[in-house]
């Protein structure tokens, strides 16, 4: 029997465990007093340090990197970067060896005053429900260089901010405890079983390595997180994404296609809309009391409500949580989040953001580049979520953009009037052009002969718009204002409704395009009484068609009438569009 075979034996005679996996060699470690956080020791420590342990060192990955031996030749340099790496592993723990642990520090009352003082017992609860034997968990492992001794290397096994199940095991774990840790083969993956009684391992070597053959080398050019499969990075990278152009231009529809059936969280900015709207807040919120009661209007028996204050999540926590929650689902392979924001340039986005305006920074792997302070309500309400600690995947104890969750944007640039948005902000975001001139093909796809019907006639839609659109760009040289052809969605029968023509288009050339120059020579509108006001601009298109109102310039296929003729009813059929249209699809 070899060694690794009879440690495995020694656990389940002694430990009734049952270790499933394939290993490659394992490791030893004594708890020492600065190791625990569950005793009432004055140690600040969060993690496990493995020191001057030379050969433990073997059974972790070893991180290489040009970057990082640069940095660390200059000490100073190294000093001031405080040059390290956290590798993000998984970890299986033993539920039976959990509930033990927990039921030890229950009864010997060895846990620190900071935990709440029914911790343990409701640890061993939540775990007793729990089918499976072994659970997946992880840690984080740092890799610090040390600036004195450039060979020597730290490892750090885990942090406050790991997975619930890794932070009740590291609670448990006590001074005189043994921590022993399994490597798996061929895999940076690890067993850990936490041992009260000494005798278990008698007469058991401490260490045992890998042989040549199972080495995990993980190179990088970046500090940072890293795991086995690069933590992010790759197509799956988060963005911020900005879809921009004048209205009618698809621009939601890009973003909706962007996203498709993933993960989404939705909001539109507004002129009121704030950072607390956007992150989170207190605001009053409604309760039931757990015995009181009062009766309702129809007379039923309903439990007395409550007023209280509350942290209320916006939808950029709601984000966040729901990116993490699916990081903690599959590490290597999250599923994506998308928060979308409509009408972004709507609301003074500097102040919308606030803080997390740095949160928009991102690594090559797509996650944020420089972390933020978290709240402690934020915090308490992210853990709530998503399990204590498992927020601060980064391992730095702030909060981050995680790189499976993207922010996509739609601005409607002929909106410029509301809040501009300032060089720095504009600068963190990917931006594309949703032109009208690259759309008239798109629309023309979806929809191959869009028309409008006044009175029996069908115009080409496409002209029409073409036609008004340059009118715009020569009088006013303003791209941003000019219609889109989604600016009215045609019916299934590529019709577009007249109604929402002189409702819709005709209200955003008087009103907004062309406001206050009607009957000079950059309004595309026919001077006269007749259209003197939007009123009777609308009045004289009903009874004469688009010939009574538009300028002879402005109509495709030399449709129009002169001054002198306005108001008489004279359309001209479209020689594009003599036959009905097919549906869209058809």
């Amino acid at each position: 029997m070899n060694k690794i075979n009879e440690l495995v034996e020694r656990i389940k005679d002694r430990m009734d465990i049952e270790l499933e996996g394939s290993y490659s060699g394992y490791f030893i470690k004594n708890i020492a007093d600065s190791d625990s956080i569950a005793i009432k020791s004055k140690s600040n420590q969060y993690h496990i340090a493995i020191t001057g342990e030379e050969k433990a060192m073997l059974l972790f990955p070893v991180v290489t990197s040009s970057k990082y031996e640069k940095l660390t030749e200059d000490g100073e340099t190294a000093q001031s970067e405080k040059s390290r790496y956290i590798f993000r592993s998984r970890v299986r723990l033993s539920i039976r060896n959990l509930i033990k642990l927990c039921q030890y520090c229950e009864t010997t009352k060895e846990h620190d005053l900071k935990f709440e003082s029914d911790y343990y017992q409701n640890e061993i609860r939540r775990l007793k429900q729990k089918t499976a034997p072994w659970v997946d968990s992880y840690t984080s492992i740092k890799f610090r260089k040390d600036t004195t001794e450039k060979h020597q290397r730290q490892i750090e096994l885990g942090t406050s901010k790991d997975d619930q199940d890794f932070i009740c095991f590291r609670k448990c774990l006590c001074p005189n405890h043994k921590l022993l840790i399994l490597k798996h083969k061929n895999l940076a993956e690890y067993d850990m079983i936490g041992i009260e009684d000494p005798e278990v391992l008698t007469g058991i070597e401490q260490i045992i390595l890998p042989d040549d053959e199972d080495n995990n080398i993980i190179s990088t050019t970046e500090k940072g997180v890293t795991s086995s499969s690069g933590f992010g990075g790759g197509e799956n990278a988060g963005i911020n994404k900005i879809f921009f152009g004048p209205p009618g231009t698809g621009k939601s529809h890009r973003a909706n296609e962007l996203i498709g059936k993933k993960d989404r969280i939705s909001t539109l900015f507004h002129p009121e809309y704030t950072y607390g709207d956007f992150v989170g807040t207190y605001r009053p919120v409604v309760g039931e009391h757990p015995s009181d009661k009062i009766k309702d209007t129809r007379g039923n028996e309903i439990p007395a409500p409550i007023n209280y204050f509350g942290f209320v999540p916006g939808p950029f926590m709601q984000a966040i949580a729901k990116a993490i929650s699916n990081l903690n689902e599959d590490l290597e392979n999250p599923s994506p989040v998308f928060l979308l924001i409509d009408e972004i340039n709507r609301g003074d986005c500097s102040s919308i953001f606030g803080d997390i305006f740095q949160l928009l920074d991102r690594d090559e792997k797509g996650n944020s580049q420089y972390g933020v302070f978290i709240k402690p309500e934020i915090k308490e309400w992210i853990e709530s979520e998503v399990g204590t600690g498992t927020w601060d995947f980064m391992g730095n104890g702030d909060l981050n953009i995680p790189h499976n969750l993207s922010i996509i944007g739609t601005m409607n640039t002929s909106d410029q009037n509301l809040y501009p948005m300032d060089t720095a902000f504009k600068r963190r975001w990917e931006w594309q052009s949703c032109s009208v001139e690259k759309e008239y093909e798109t629309f023309q796809e979806y929809c191959q002969d869009p028309y409008l019907e006044i009175d029996g006639v069908k115009y080409d839609w496409i002209k029409l718009i073409k036609k008004l659109n340059d009118h715009i760009t020569n009088q006013h040289n303003m791209e941003d204002k000019q219609i889109g052809p989604w600016f009215i969605r045609p019916n299934n029968d590529g019709s577009i409704d007249q109604a929402s023509f002189a409702n819709k288009l005709l209200f955003y050339l008087w009103h907004d395009v062309f406001k206050d120059e009607q009957g000079s020579q950059s309004s595309p509108f026919l001077d006269g009484d007749q259209i003197s006001t939007f009123g009777k601009l609308q009045d004289t298109f009903e009874t004469g068609g688009l010939e009574a109102i538009f300028k002879k310039e402005v109509l495709p296929d030399g449709l129009g009438s002169s001054p002198e003729s306005a108001g008489e009813s004279n359309p001209i059929r479209s020689d594009d569009l003599s036959e009905e249209p097919e549906s869209p699809g058809e």
